[in-house]
């Protein structure tokens, strides 16, 4: 009996000794197990730092702009430079072209500063014309060459964007003014007997180098639009402020009578497609021998 009631004693002091221990232990150590989180908010926890600490940058046009042309804006110069800025960390840029009929992609030059260049020579037609630039963060052994340049059937941008690349559209209409003739005026009597040959003379935009020409015989009493035969056909180029003017050429084929005077600016794309003739006002004049009144049999004028 008595080795129970010591057994029994010596239980009960057992647990009020490690009761004791945990109270004394829990003072120190107490706050700071109650701010240490779950195993499940930790790990909550430090996924988020990790995506807070690391953002990818969204796919947006405000990191490349197309400085010049600007966008909506109107152009007779069929070469601009086409200007570009963005963020100097982007190490190639190209440019796509929208001919209406494909797209033609350039490679811009850079000055190391973010800034972007391309000579548009060659790569616009008359009418709207829409331009891309996408600037793009290339390893420095994946980095296509400068001077390539491709043609894809379709536009493209990349479906997902991490930051490495970023774009900017713009378009512009290219006006081409049509030309004009200034000498001579509509309804003139142009003397053409012994040494005189008419001088036609006239103004294009200075953007473009060569007017086309034509003056054609007209038959008699017919009307203007039956042409007798073909008297000039030929391109004359502008003096590099826009004028021209052509002397016509002498010879027995120069005769009296009506003339049609025809006069359009060729535009020709430098890449092969298409040609297109912007026409100026066609006017009709009379050839006539010196002074006299116009002579309207198919005889020459004597010398």
């Amino acid at each position: 009996m008595p080795t129970e009631g010591y057994y029994g004693q010596a239980v009960s002091f057992s647990l009020r000794s490690l009761l004791a221990v945990i109270s004394l232990a829990w003072i120190p150590f107490g706050p700071l197990l109650l701010q240490f989180p779950s195993n499940s908010y930790a790990g909550t926890s430090s996924v988020h730092l990790q995506a807070s600490s690391v953002q990818a940058l969204p796919p947006s046009s405000s990191n490349i702009e197309i400085t010049s042309p600007k966008n909506g804006s109107t152009t007779t110069n069929p070469y601009p430079i086409l200007r570009a800025s963005t963020d100097a960390r982007y190490n190639y840029v190209v440019v796509f072209v929208n001919n209406q009929t494909d797209y033609q992609s350039y490679s811009a030059k850079a000055d190391g500063n973010g800034h972007w260049s391309l000579d548009m020579t060659g790569l616009l037609l008359p009418g709207r014309n829409n331009v891309t630039t996408i600037a793009t963060l290339y390893p420095s052994n994946l980095k296509p060459s400068l001077n390539s340049n491709s043609t894809i059937p379709g536009f493209y941008l990349p479906s997902n964007n991490n930051g490495s690349w970023v774009n900017s559209k713009i378009h512009f209409e290219l006006v081409v003014p049509p030309p004009v003739i200034t000498n001579p005026a509509e309804g003139d009597k142009v003397p053409i007997g012994g040494v005189l040959r008419p001088i036609i003379t006239g103004t294009v935009d200075a953007h473009y180098v060569y007017v086309g020409l034509s003056v054609n015989m007209l038959s008699a009493n017919t009307g203007v639009n039956q042409t007798v035969g073909e008297y000039y056909n030929d391109s004359i180029p502008q003096n590099g402020t826009g004028y021209w003017s052509i002397k016509l050429p002498g010879g027995d084929s120069l005769r009296p009578g009506t003339q049609k005077i025809t006069v359009w600016t060729p535009y020709v794309n430098l890449i092969g497609e298409p040609t297109l003739n912007i026409f100026g006002k066609t006017i009709f004049v009379a050839f006539v021998c010196n002074d006299r009144s116009v002579v309207m049999q198919s005889h020459f004028c004597s010398n």
